[in-house]
């Protein structure tokens, strides 16, 4: 099936290769004239916006057992794409350490919903809701899977 063929491994070659790309278009980017760097910048921005959202949440499906098993895997981490966009817009608006601080608290809000999870579901199993974010979702709200 497509899950051997893609592995979490080349998901982390396409992302290290994509940052590459990044930083030669930033190396080129600062070669050019400055009423000009400026124009390819904000031609530029809602791709490297948005790809950087995409790209964290690729990264998140290294979390998933089997990586990309199916082209459906790529809905299970629609959440963190939108938490890569949250993260860019408080990034951009803010600074990136206000953007580190959101995410630490985001991951301390989720694994605090998953311990209160086991303390109330102690019958869940752990690895299957660390593996999957809706049977944690369920697990919260006392529909352990």
């Amino acid at each position: 099936g497509i899950g051997a063929a893609i592995s979490p491994m080349i998901i982390g070659i396409v992302i290290v290769t994509l940052t590459a790309m990044i930083v030669g278009l930033a190396q080129r980017l600062s070669a050019m004239e400055p009423h000009a760097q400026k124009a390819a910048r904000w031609r530029l921005f809602p791709i490297a916006f948005y790809g950087s959202a995409l790209m964290f949440a690729m990264s998140h499906l290294a979390n998933y057992e089997g990586g990309l098993s199916s082209p459906l895997m790529l809905l299970a981490v629609l959440p963190q794409a939108l938490v890569g966009l949250i993260l860019g817009y408080v990034r951009m608006r803010f600074a990136l350490g206000a953007a580190i601080i959101f995410h630490s608290a985001y991951n301390l809000i989720l694994i605090s919903v998953f311990m209160s999870a086991q303390s109330l579901a102690p019958a869940a199993d752990p690895t299957t809701m660390i593996a999957h974010p809706l049977a944690l979702t369920l697990a919260a709200f006392g529909a352990a899977p």
